[in-house]
């Protein structure tokens, strides 16, 4: 019956169906062939052989799911689209399997946009995306994929998420997604680290205070030394003399800083703290000449 009809599509539908009922056997791929000579766009046999070919030959499905979602919409055999949202994904899977990364990349995309909630198709596009070496489109992706994941994996997406806004200059963003991975991991000091730079000095004293609180308790050396005065400094804006001070004095126990000698000393006059003031200068005075000269003077 199908190779007498003259209506090319009636013939591709009758040898589709006798690839169905021969579904598994040495005649199914002649009767797709069959039904595809007689009409090119005939969907059901190119997603059927699209399906067949996924493994073995990605390119050939590809080429067969991308024919079939260019199909016009008023083609009676053009899927619903439920559907073109499904072909869409395995359009995507075929593409990646074929080394056609923009491709995949771009009907993936496509995909992802209409299914937030395919976690897994938002790390393989993640995944092609950082291959591709796309960051703006991953830093994009990873805006609103971070929300949805949970432990460990969240804090390495907010982390390279941090990264990517940083090296693009989208600030804001670095820093919200730095606050967020501070509230999953509160003794994170890398990001405590980064959110510093970005937070700015006036406003935010608060902020800025707690980001040093937690960065002091990673630091020595030279490090410990510069974020003590740090802290110093916002407690002293902040009305805590008293604190500015010890912080100020831990501070010269390991260094010879002529400005944290004078800070101190400026921290004590505030205070009304003679006695202080004086012990600073002297202490001062007594391991660098710089201070002395100021102390004279």
């Amino acid at each position: 019956r199908a190779a007498m009809s003259s209506d090319a599509r009636a013939a591709a539908r009758l040898y589709f169906r006798a690839a169905q009922l021969a579904q598994g056997h040495g005649r199914e791929d002649e009767y797709l062939a069959q039904a595809l000579e007689h009409e090119p766009s005939f969907a059901p046999a190119r997603l059927h052989r699209a399906d067949l070919l996924l493994d073995s030959d990605p390119r050939a499905a590809w080429d067969d799911y991308e024919a079939v979602l260019a199909l016009p919409e008023e083609d009676p055999d053009a899927p619903s689209e439920a559907q073109r949202l499904e072909l869409t994904r395995k359009a995507a899977t075929a593409a990646g399997r074929a080394g056609k990364t923009d491709a995949a990349r771009r009907t993936l995309a496509l995909y992802c946009a209409r299914r937030p909630d395919d976690l897994d198709a938002q790390r393989e596009l993640a995944d092609l995306h950082r291959k591709a070496g796309a960051r703006e489109a991953l830093c994009d992706l990873y805006a609103e994929l971070w929300q949805r994941l949970l432990g460990s994996e969240k804090r390495q997406v907010l982390r390279e998420y941090a990264e990517l806004c940083t090296a693009l200059g989208r600030s804001d963003a670095a820093a919200e997604a730095l606050r967020a991975l501070l509230s999953a991991d509160p003794e994170n000091a890398w990001a405590a680290a980064r959110l510093w730079a970005l937070v700015p000095e006036e406003g935010a004293e608060e902020e800025r205070l707690a980001l040093c609180n937690l960065l002091l308790k990673h630091a020595e050396g030279e490090d410990r030394v510069e974020l003590l005065g740090r802290r110093a400094r916002l407690h002293r804006a902040g009305g805590n003399l008293e604190a500015a001070r010890d912080d100020l004095r831990e501070a010269l126990q390991a260094s010879a800083d002529a400005a944290l000698f004078r800070e101190l000393a400026e921290t004590c006059r505030a205070a009304a703290d003679v006695a202080g003031e004086l012990a600073a200068w002297r202490l001062g005075a007594e391991r660098i000449p710089e201070v002395a000269s100021i102390a004279g003077a």
